[in-house]
């Protein structure tokens, strides 16, 4: 493995290194990192509510599956009493509005097909009418998303969820460059909208500042940054602290898969956490070391400093990786990770 050049930033005393990258600050400033608790406690009545409001408005549901389904034979008309009208409502719903609405079919179909109270009829009448509503090549975000959420939930009904190895040809078959740029739109936009990559990051986040709490230095080695939108969080947990002493020393040291694209990727990152710690006035340093050609993890690779906390990180989905189409040595890759980290002391 061979080890990237750092960029140190420090925001304590006189003799301060800080990189000022107005664009970098502005990226992170672009991202909400700090999850609100509020958001992961939706109760069961209220999903309840949200769901019969759904079905109501949107499926004019009256008799359970089978009026459910007779709607869906005929999606486009609505009948009332002494006339019928086709097409949309004269009244357009809102974005926010249309929003929502997606959201809620997507989280009835969900239920329809995993729930206590499983209805793949249900979930069938339920993507139909999503499938009404969405497009992947035009509309909204959240449309666009909302299609490709649509797809794998059919995936799941039909039972035609591909394997391995089809899954594998499909995307060699459809491979598109995507623009970084759009990608970190996308990232921007799931993070947004669902709760998912929210309450992962801060809770593995809590983990650290509970482990590290009166550390002077600490040194979180992670597997696969990607955006490190996680340590942009951490950063402000850190200096938000006023009841204790000064924000501790941070220094993440990046691994990245091997080849040129995933160091330029690494040091991108790095360089945007670098100018957002200087804003914060957080200590800051950042390095990177590459897997080797079989992607095992070397230790040797990593500078550790006397003195510092050494932490891990890895999303662990990667052990899975053999089960979604990805190289089988990826989950011995993260393995290597895991026993190259307690070498560390991590």
């Amino acid at each position: 493995m061979e080890e990237g050049g750092d960029l140190e930033i420090s925001g304590c005393g006189s003799t301060t290194t800080t990189t000022t990258v107005d664009d970098d600050i502005g990226y992170w400033n672009h991202w909400s990192p700090v999850a609100d608790l509020g958001t992961f406690c939706a109760n069961d009545h209220e999903f309840r509510s949200l769901m019969e409001s759904m079905m109501s408005d949107d499926m004019d549901c009256e008799d359970g599956v089978g009026a459910l389904t007779d709607a869906a034979c005929t999606p486009s008309v609505t009948t009332t009493t002494g006339s019928t009208s086709t097409g949309l409502p004269a009244d357009e719903p809102s974005h926010d509005e249309k929003g929502m609405r997606l959201v809620h079919l997507l989280m009835g179909a969900a239920e329809a097909l995993t729930g206590p109270h499983r209805s793949r009829e249900l979930a069938r009448v339920i993507l139909v009418r999503l499938k009404e509503l969405v497009s992947t090549a035009g509309g909204s975000n959240m449309e666009r998303l909302a299609a490709h959420f649509t797809d794998a939930l059919q995936g799941l009904l039909d039972g035609s969820h591909p394997t391995a190895g089809t899954r594998t040809a499909h995307r060699d078959n459809n491979h598109h460059h995507h623009n970084p740029a759009d990608v970190l739109t996308a990232f921007q936009l799931l993070q947004d909208m669902s709760p998912y990559v929210k309450f992962g990051h801060f809770t593995a986040n809590q983990a650290i500042l509970e482990a590290v709490s009166g550390e002077r230095r600490v040194h979180i080695i992670d597997y696969d940054i990607a955006e490190g939108v996680q340590w942009a969080s951490l950063m402000q947990a850190m200096v938000s602290r006023h009841d204790g002493p000064p924000p501790p020393h941070l220094r993440i040291t990046a691994v990245a898969r091997g080849g040129s694209g995933g160091s330029r990727g690494a040091l991108e990152t790095g360089r945007r956490l670098a100018a957002f710690a200087a804003s914060l006035g957080q200590p800051f340093s950042f390095g990177q070391c590459r897997l080797d050609a079989d992607e095992h993890f070397r230790p040797a690779g990593v500078r550790v400093v006397k003195g510092e906390v050494v932490l891990a990180n890895c999303a662990l989905h990667h052990a899975a990786a053999t089960s979604a189409g990805m190289p089988k040595q990826s989950a011995r890759s993260v393995l290597s990770f895991l026993l190259g980290a307690a070498e560390l002391g991590a």
